[in-house]
């Protein structure tokens, strides 16, 4: 499930990146791409649990979730004019 969520996740980024004549579209892009990005991290972490690897991907996944709040309010600003 977290794949799908990754994949439809970034999706949504891809598509908001192609409508770049809206101001919003570049923080939508980044509100639902990183999301996406941790979404294939955790199911890859699900998948592989006991890599060397674990602490540094968890830790970049940390990073890119307080990215993707500051890319969500970013949207909300751009998106209402304010």
């Amino acid at each position: 499930m977290l794949a799908v969520s990754g994949v439809t996740g970034l999706g949504v980024a891809y598509v908001a990146l192609k409508h770049r004549d809206h101001p919003a579209a570049r923080p939508l892009a980044g509100s639902a791409g990183l999301p996406g990005v941790v979404g294939l991290g955790l199911a890859a972490l699900v998948a592989v649990p006991d890599s060397p690897a674990t602490n540094l991907l968890l830790a970049a996944e940390y990073v890119l979730w307080l990215l993707a709040v500051g890319f969500f309010l970013l949207f909300a600003v751009t998106y209402t004019g304010r």
